[in-house]
């Protein structure tokens, strides 16, 4: 392997078989290096491929920015999280994670903390995302003898939940708004307190995790099942009309109208709650 760029004593670039740029890393691997020179192979600790020349040169300059051991970390967690969740994962996660990382250690070694208000409904509807993090969590306080709240895993869950989600880190936060909004009209409608800890707040999670991702891929679906969806208004009047409050918002912020049937099963869900209340 040929040496195309030195980016500095532990990053170079290179160029692999197929002509496509590659970035390899490893400890004091461009200490004396110049380009052409032939890269020392037992030195190299982690080979990075992107798809694009836009998204290599975002990488480069990344890595240029941060430090190594974030990098490190990010690598990883992202192979811990291949071979744990068995998904496809984008290629930019290494973009995201590394300068989240980065940045969240820096937040860390100033004192200032980041909380995480949705590390409950994560923990709840991405349990195995919400494992990696915890795992990215141990490995950065163990590698960096410090101790980062929990509330950092939640974060690092929601850049593998992104990941997920062709890498547009607006959806994680078209979730997250979506659900805590939409808990908050519940609870100033009935001035009541949600249990979150109750078998139908999980579900009422759930299902309002497959409307936001309808939401996302703008898929409207208007058949409606009209005497049932009247049958339903009639008998859950009052939470009737909190899941019409939460149409109406959907319909302001994102643009996309819920169907009656979809209502119905809002109100249906919105009974079970209050019911644990």
């Amino acid at each position: 392997m040929i040496a195309n760029k030195v980016l500095n004593n532990n990053i170079v670039s290179s160029i692999d078989e197929d002509g496509h740029e590659i970035i390899v890393m490893g400890k004091g691997l461009g200490w004396h290096l110049k380009p052409g020179d032939l890269i020392d192979s037992s030195k190299i600790e982690k080979i990075f491929r992107m798809d694009t020349v836009t998204s290599s040169s975002k990488m480069k300059k990344l890595f240029l920015e941060v430090d190594m051991s974030s990098i490190a970390i990010s690598s990883k967690v992202i192979d811990y999280a291949h071979k744990y969740l068995n998904k496809e994962l984008n290629k930019n996660l290494i973009l995201t994670l590394t300068d989240h990382i980065d940045f969240a250690i820096e937040r860390y070694k100033k004192g200032i903390p980041l909380t995480n208000d949705f590390k409950v409904w994560i923990q709840k509807m991405f349990p195995k995302e919400y494992e990696v993090g915890l795992y990215a969590l141990e490995l950065i306080n163990e590698e960096l003898q410090i101790s980062m709240p929990e509330d950092e895993a939640a974060h690092i869950s929601m850049h593998l939940i992104n990941a997920q989600l062709n890498g547009n880190m607006s959806h994680t936060s078209e979730i997250t708004t979506l659900l805590s909004s939409s808990l908050q009209i519940i609870q100033i409608k009935t001035g009541m307190l949600i249990d979150e800890s109750s078998w139908a707040y999980e579900r009422f999670l759930r299902h309002l995790l497959a409307l936001a991702q309808r939401i996302i891929a703008k898929n409207e679906n208007k058949t409606a099942n009209n005497a049932l969806n009247e049958t339903i208004r009639l008998q859950f009047p009052k939470e009737h009309e909190i899941a019409l409050a939460i149409k109406n918002y959907v319909l302001k912020e994102f643009d996309f109208d819920i169907a009656e049937d979809e209502v119905s099963f809002l109100t249906i869900h919105i009974n079970r709650l209050l019911s644990e209340v």
